[in-house]
């Protein structure tokens, strides 16, 4: 049997759906890949963070010529640089002499495992690597990381416990996640008996949209077509009659929703990779459908700040300015002695509540969960 071939970035969906790894050749199928804005960003931001890390005054590269390279907004990359060069300056004492961008693989009689790694570090018994996030911060990246530590311990047997730090850059926040080999041997153990062992059975889900297998996939096509039924059985239009709802409910449930959500998503892609490549579409009657650039300002604070202040009273400006929770919280961690960064996030909170400068709003979110026993009862 031919070792079924993995990558690291595609863990995540490999044990969401063992089935999206099952293509090519033999299953006579095309694979697609969407291609969007962020990958090329990625790929800037990538760079230019290499070349911090291994520099010893941590200086970058001309950052317009890098965007200029990957066609990406300069300043973007600009914000998004600034956070990994302040996330690196207190990483940086865990990585002693590092290398980057480095591809790693390893093969076992069932399975080939490959990953590339952007910041990687090792010592007699220990080994650390890093991985810079530019898109927005998911919640699906464990297996992801642990393939990269697998890969570690697998190259490197002296290797007893590795250290693996996420940075999500946009977010201004990061996350370290630290296993021992044994920690990863059993999951090389889920993962043989969900991904490689795969039992047939395909798993629907809001993924089903960054599979390659998204256009001939059977499960996806099966579920969309029943999706499209349903809906059209109910009545368009307002609320959903009660009689319609236990069929719209369990569409729900089985993630029917979120796949036809993904098919609008991955066809809207589709048709804008196609006008970037070919050109516009003709509509007929005197109409195309073409992508149409639209400039946007972005203001960025520190160095407006002199210059707004002097036109705007504190209270004129306020209500321009937007305040990131998430990243103040992660500045002022950052300064925290160690041990004490969970105690300066409660107390800054703390205080900029007693100051009236919190204020909280409840938005709702549809979740299963038990039923309450006052709600059963009220129902009674």
């Amino acid at each position: 049997m031919t070792a079924l071939a993995l990558r690291c970035s595609k863990l995540p969906l490999a044990f969401a759906c063992p089935g999206s790894q099952r293509h090519g050749g033999t299953y006579g199928e095309i694979r697609i890949q969407t291609a969007n804005e962020y990958a090329a960003l990625g790929s800037a931001i990538h760079e230019v963070l290499a070349s911090v890390v291994l520099s010893p005054t941590l200086e970058s590269p001309d950052l317009r010529v890098v965007a200029l390279k990957y066609k990406v907004d300069a300043d973007e990359l600009n914000r998004l640089v600034n956070y990994g060069l302040h996330a690196w300056r207190a990483l940086a004492q865990y990585y002693p002499e590092p290398v980057t961008e480095q591809d790693v693989e390893f093969s076992t009689p069932s399975f080939a495992l490959t990953g590339h790694f952007d910041v990687g570090s090792r010592g007699a018994d220990w080994a650390n690597i890093l991985d810079w996030k530019s898109g927005y911060k998911q919640p699906d990246y464990y297996h992801q990381l642990m393939g990269y530590a697998w890969l570690v311990v697998s190259n490197f047997p002296e290797v007893t416990t590795v250290r693996a730090t996420t940075v999500w850059l946009r977010d201004w926040s990061q996350e370290t996640l630290v296993v021992t080999a044994e920690d990863l041997g059993k999951w090389e153990e889920s993962l043989v008996a969900r991904v490689v062992h795969w039992d047939g059975t395909y798993t629907a889900g809001a993924h089903c949209q960054y599979c390659p297998r998204f256009s001939t996939c059977p499960a996806r096509q099966a579920l969309v077509q029943s999706a499209l039924t349903e809906i059209d059985a109910s009545a368009p239009g307002g609320i959903v009659p009660a009689a319609a709802m236990p069929v719209i409910v369990q569409m729900y449930r089985e993630g029917k929703l979120a796949v036809v959500k993904g098919l609008l998503t991955q066809i809207e892609e589709m048709i804008r990779g196609y006008i970037s490549a070919v050109g516009p579409i003709d509509l007929g009657n005197g109409r195309e459908l073409a992508l149409v650039g639209e400039n946007r300002d972005t203001i960025h604070p520190l160095p407006a700040w002199p210059i707004l202040s002097e036109v705007l009273t504190n209270e004129e400006l306020a209500p321009a300015i937007k305040i990131g929770k998430t990243a103040i919280l992660a500045a002022v961690a950052d300064k925290a002695p160690k041990g004490q960064k969970a105690k300066v996030k409660a107390a800054l909170m703390a205080e900029l509540e007693a100051a009236g400068a919190v204020s909280k709003q409840t938005i709702y979110k549809m979740r299963e969960r038990k039923i309450e026993k006052e709600i059963a009862n009220a129902n009674a």
